[in-house]
């Protein structure tokens, strides 16, 4: 019997900084122990580019703090959200969150 994918014991990612790419999104997320600095595609999926010990910060916003001299603010969440599987639609309503993505332009 298959479980649904929520129900799956894989680890949840919490999406912290969504920002549409050219074939998907690219973002950072906490994983476990790991700050990790993620693209997203259709035919790819999730790929982990770099990712960064949870241990080497004081808190989430002292890692949020450094990075962003890197990834522009504006893409951040004001709060984390929690996924168990990545898909293209997930990023699409996680980016409408960020600042960037309830802009009109």
């Amino acid at each position: 019997m298959s479980r649904k994918p929520e129900e799956r014991d894989e680890p949840k990612l919490q999406i912290l900084c969504v920002m549409p790419a050219p074939t998907g999104y690219r973002g950072i997320c906490r994983k476990e122990d790991r700050f990790v600095y993620f693209r997203f595609s259709k035919r790819e999926g999730f790929k982990e580019i770099v990712d960064y010990p949870a241990s080497d910060f004081l808190s989430m916003a002292h890692f949020t703090e450094t990075i962003s001299k890197f990834v522009p603010t504006v893409f951040f969440l004001d709060e984390p959200v929690d996924i168990c599987l990545p898909t293209m639609e997930s990023f699409e309503e996680i980016y409408r969150g960020t600042t960037a993505g309830r802009k009109k332009f």
